[in-house]
């Protein structure tokens, strides 16, 4: 039998053991969270961590989603596919979080967990943000960088933005704007390393929510126009002003006015009336606002139960937009086969501001402020009804 003098010794070891297996083991399992979140820095590539989201709540991501969708697809031009692929990368991220930053002490931060040149250099997201006057850490401030990489050095991720599939929407956009083709070991593309879900899932989630029955994509422009701290940004990141007043009138585009039908009586495709005036500048020509004001529509017309048909419809993209003085302006007829607009509904667009491309043999624009530019469609033939003003009795006086 053991003494008391032994057993005494052997609960007083036993008593010291216990606390230093604790800690080593909590080191241990400290040291591999640290090195499965590691950043991975190509260059000047961003991380592919797994950041701690717990100071992002699920209404404000659904928000910022709402928002990264809209600008992907207005501002990037991304498919619906390729937006959400890249969301799901994102997502996987920062949870859209523009604050938050690595755990595993990278430095990597925002949206995209940039780090190292990117995050500091002169071209970095801290340098963008400076010059442009605006806070780094802003959610609005690191949509517009995301797009600035991709005209400065990041040129060949664009091509995951036009993908049709999300789960290579999502690889390309981790390969190449993320950087992460050589860390495997944090691709994490079916599921994360606690078995949350990976950044395919997530794609898939963001496809169903935004993209799946995005056809025309009015739907994807309700980008939010204030960031994280609660100040404001440039809605849909356009860059204009926050008003929406409509100001001077102006050609809708540059170099020539290129009027081929104007407004009033004619005899032409089985109508006496012409609700309109109609603009050809060439296919592939940029058509640019002919007054300020907010963008009420965009896409397909058939969304508000207006036919896209043609030539008795307004073609497969529609901007609307609609300032304070009243007027709205209506741009139909460019485009047959599918969007070309690159503005979204609530952003504030100028006088001048390029707004969409020619895709078709002519830009029709209808200027109405006795009714919605719905409400009035049922008077396109019909000049007694008021519904539709002349066009150029604006543009020539201001613009002439």
């Amino acid at each position: 039998m053991l003494s008391r003098r032994a057993k005494k010794i052997g609960l007083w070891t036993i008593g010291l053991l216990v606390p230093l297996f604790v800690l080593f083991f909590g080191a241990m399992m400290l040291a591999l969270l640290l090195a499965g979140g590691a950043a991975s820095e190509s260059g000047s590539c961003s991380s592919g961590n797994v950041s701690n989201v717990d100071v992002t709540t699920s209404a404000d991501m659904n928000k910022r989603a709402k928002s990264i969708y809209g600008y992907l697809r207005s501002e990037l031009h991304a498919t619906p596919q390729g937006a959400a692929g890249a969301m799901g990368v994102w997502q996987f991220e920062s949870s859209f979080n523009p604050k938050i930053g690595n755990n595993a002490g990278s430095g990597a931060t925002g949206l995209a967990q940039w780090m190292g040149n990117r995050l500091t250099g002169t071209n970095g997201l801290k340098a963008f943000a400076s010059r442009k006057g605006v806070k780094w850490d802003s959610f609005q401030t690191q949509l517009d960088f995301t797009k600035y990489e991709l005209n400065h050095g990041y040129q060949g991720a664009k091509a995951a933005l036009r993908k049709s599939d999300v789960h290579k929407a999502a690889y390309d956009w981790l390969m190449d704007y993320e950087g992460m083709r050589n860390n495997p070991e944090q691709w994490y593309l079916e599921k994360g390393p606690s078995g949350q879900p990976g950044r395919y899932p997530d794609g898939d989630h963001w496809y169903a929510k935004f993209g799946a029955n995005d056809t025309g994509a009015d739907n994807s422009g309700d980008v939010s126009d204030s960031d994280d701290s609660g100040g404001t940004g440039n809605t849909g990141g356009c860059g204009s002003d926050a008003s929406a007043t409509g100001g001077d009138w102006g050609w809708p585009y540059k170099g020539g006015k290129y009027v081929t039908s104007g407004f009033g009586p004619r005899d032409l495709a089985g109508s006496p009336w012409h609700d309109g005036v109609d603009f050809d500048a060439g296919h592939g020509a940029k058509i640019r606002a002919v007054h300020g004001g907010k963008v009420i529509f965009v896409g397909d017309p058939m969304k508000k139960g207006v036919t896209d048909s043609y030539p008795y419809g307004l073609g497969k993209d529609v901007i609307v937009t609609k300032a304070d003085d009243g007027y709205e302006v209506i741009y139909q007829e460019f485009a047959m086969s599918g969007p070309t607009h690159k503005v979204a509904v609530n952003d504030t667009v100028k006088t001048g501001q390029v707004i969409a491309t020619q895709q078709t043999g002519h830009l029709h624009l209808g200027v109405t402020n006795k009714k919605s530019w719905v409400t009035a469609q049922g008077d396109w033939q019909n000049p007694s009804g008021h519904s539709w003003l002349d066009p150029l009795k604006f543009i020539e006086k201001k613009a002439s």
